[in-house]
């Protein structure tokens, strides 16, 4: 679905409201059904709550929510306190990338960008590829010593890393870094393969060699796979296989009411690409998870299907 702009959430909701109130000039089929409006507030309380409670990458989830359906000033309030940090723990990764998301000017979304390339060139192990899967999500061209570092770590770095490196390179313009990738979908390293099936499914292709690849691996990876919940996810997201995406959008939908919170999460963030209104009932109930993080993927999931079917009309 192209996306055409981007609303922000309250006057989003505001919409939503002012047809509910009842506009004698807008067909009833024209408005929003008021249990959506409900569900969306919910939503966005989870989000809010999220946000300003949780810690880490949980609280980083619901931050890149909320700057997708909309609300970048709640991010802010939440991140730019804690600017300035050292540059080379954990936290400042994700922190950083919330504060990318929610940068109000040019200027200083590549200041925040350039501040997760002096992690990655500072930091090491999940530090170091953190950051530069951060970079990637970001779409950003890296360049000069950035560049140069990620070639260099790209050739002698363990399979678990490559893929989040190659993304990094292909986005820069590597013509190989891609299929390097999808190569990587069949290392023995199930961490290899669950993190270039990722890259797969978030880059998106049309390739039918290697759609096909991913629809055999959705169908073939075991349960206790790593890699298995990102081939289901990825080979649904592209409709790898269009005769098997009922199988797939139910292994997602059992994931989603039976699985772990992390799972949970996952497979709402690959649903939320297919489902319509008519599917929130299946995302409400883990708006009362235990899980943060399965809160969290079904407050976006329900915001975003709202959002894109009200741009959508």
């Amino acid at each position: 679905m192209v996306i055409t702009k981007k609303l922000p959430l309250v006057g989003f909701l505001a919409m939503m409201m002012a047809a509910c109130g009842g506009n004698p000039g807008v067909h009833a089929a024209n408005k929003p059904d008021p249990a959506n409006q409900a569900l969306a507030e919910r939503a966005r309380a989870v989000l809010i709550r999220a946000v300003t409670e949780e810690k880490m990458f949980v609280q980083v989830h619901a931050a890149d929510a909320l700057v997708d359906v909309g609300e970048p000033e709640v991010v802010r309030k939440i991140y730019e306190p804690k600017r300035p940090v050292t540059l080379t723990s954990a936290a400042p990764v994700g922190e950083l990338r919330a504060l990318v998301g929610s940068a109000r000017t040019a200027k200083e979304r590549a200041d925040y960008i350039a501040q997760v390339e002096q992690i990655f060139l500072k930091a090491t192990g999940l530090t170091q590829i953190q950051a530069i899967e951060t970079i990637s999500k970001l779409g950003h061209p890296i360049k000069g010593e950035v560049l140069e570092a990620a070639r260099k770590l790209a050739n002698t770095a363990d399979d678990s890393v490559k893929p989040f490196v190659l993304w990094a390179l292909h986005i820069a313009g590597d013509k190989d870094a891609m299929a390097r990738t999808v190569a990587l979908m069949d290392s023995k390293d199930e961490v290899a393969r669950s993190r270039a099936v990722y890259v797969v499914g978030w880059e998106g292709t049309k390739d039918p060699a290697v759609l096909a690849k991913l629809a055999k691996g959705a169908d073939s990876a075991s349960p206790g796979d790593k890699a298995s919940a990102n081939f289901v996810g990825a080979a649904f997201k592209l409709k790898a296989d269009p005769s098997r995406m009922a199988a797939w959008q139910a292994r997602l939908e059992d994931t989603l009411a039976n699985g772990p919170g992390g799972g949970r999460y996952s497979a709402a963030q690959m649903l939320r690409y297919r489902y319509t209104p008519a599917d929130l009932p299946k995302l409400a109930p883990n708006l009362d998870h235990p899980d943060a993080d399965a809160r969290i993927g079904a407050a976006w999931a329900i915001l975003y299907v709202l959002k894109h079917s009200h741009q959508a009309k």
